[in-house]
């Protein structure tokens, strides 16, 4: 099975919802990992395995989740991370989502501003334009807390992908049910380069 590759980091496809959840939920249980996130930190091994479970690649292809660990083996290959996509779907409803990718990705905190970020976003990406065809896969799609600007400087490195305008979009009876406090979400889109 293909899987993304760069120089630092080993991709695990997320396939096994036992075997693999004690990991999961040291990324996903993690207070500061899931910080600004809708649901917040699994309390428990079990809430991790149901969110897993949600993410496991269905036989659509239409979610693909990848722990990452590093390749020195300094984590004794214990991931450090997650990044994934959930295809033709999104946090954001109103969006056009035919042919988009919408990638996200999480990080235990000892692994911020080390480069890792940006590393495994830039093979994800490649990773999707070469296995994906042109015409199910145009676009991908990050969607920013509007307080993390590593984030977006992880995106921005990136190339090649606008900072898009959303709330235009949005209709009246979702505006209404935006939290009141915090900034918006920054939403980023690429597109495929011509061939």
């Amino acid at each position: 099975m293909k899987t993304p590759t760069s120089s630092r980091l080993n991709y695990s496809q997320l396939i096994d919802k036992e075997a693999q959840a004690e990991d999961f939920h040291r990324i996903f249980g993690n207070e500061a990992v899931m910080k600004g996130t809708a649901r917040g930190p699994s309390k428990i091994i079990e809430e991790s395995q149901e969110r897993m479970y949600r993410i496991i690649p269905r036989s659509n292809n239409n979610v693909q989740y990848f722990l990452l660990s590093l390749k020195d083996g300094t984590t004794t290959n214990h991931p450090i991370g997650v990044i994934g996509c959930r295809m033709n779907d999104t946090l954001i409803p109103f969006l056009s989502n035919s042919k988009t990718a919408e990638v996200d990705y999480f990080f235990l905190p000892a692994y911020w501003n080390q480069g890792y970020a940006s590393e495994a976003s830039q093979a994800f990406i490649q990773y999707l334009w070469e296995s994906e065809r042109e015409d199910t896969l145009v676009k991908v799609r990050f969607i920013c807390d509007g307080d993390n600007f590593a984030s977006m400087r992880v995106v921005d490195k990136l190339g090649n992908m606008e900072r898009i305008e959303w709330k235009s979009k949005m209709p009246e009876e979702v505006k209404e049910t935006l939290p009141k406090d915090g900034p918006d979400p920054v939403i980023f889109e690429g597109l495929r380069a011509s061939s």
